[in-house]
């Protein structure tokens, strides 16, 4: 899990977090120099979605403090970055989070 430069409530909460996502079987993919954590849920296995958790108690995207969830498209093991991709922004709620994906599930069966 990625820590640095996060206080310490911010990472307890990222550890609360990241543990609701996984008791629905998504998986930690946070990597060691991001920005802030993240999970994926798979598609396929060529597609995931992946959703970044919020690293801050206040919205500075200057100074990299975000305090939303985002999801974005992944496809080919590449994260994708683009305005395009990112299909869910700026909800600080995990039940919107996941409500979104659950709904979205059958997005598999229209990629290739």
């Amino acid at each position: 899990m990625f820590t640095h430069f996060l206080d310490d409530d911010v990472i307890e909460y990222n550890e609360k977090i990241i543990d609701i996502f996984l008791s629905y079987g998504y998986e930690n993919i946070s990597y060691g120099n991001d920005t802030c954590n993240s999970v994926g849920y798979y598609l396929n296995d060529k597609t995931y979605l992946h959703i970044f958790i919020p690293n801050s108690k206040i919205n500075n995207p200057s100074n990299e403090q975000f305090n939303t969830f985002s999801i974005f498209l992944c496809c080919d093991n590449d994260t994708i970055l683009e305005d395009d991709n990112q299909l869910y922004d700026f909800t600080e709620n995990i039940e919107d989070v996941l409500g979104f994906i659950e709904s979205n599930k059958n997005i598999k069966f229209y990629i290739k």
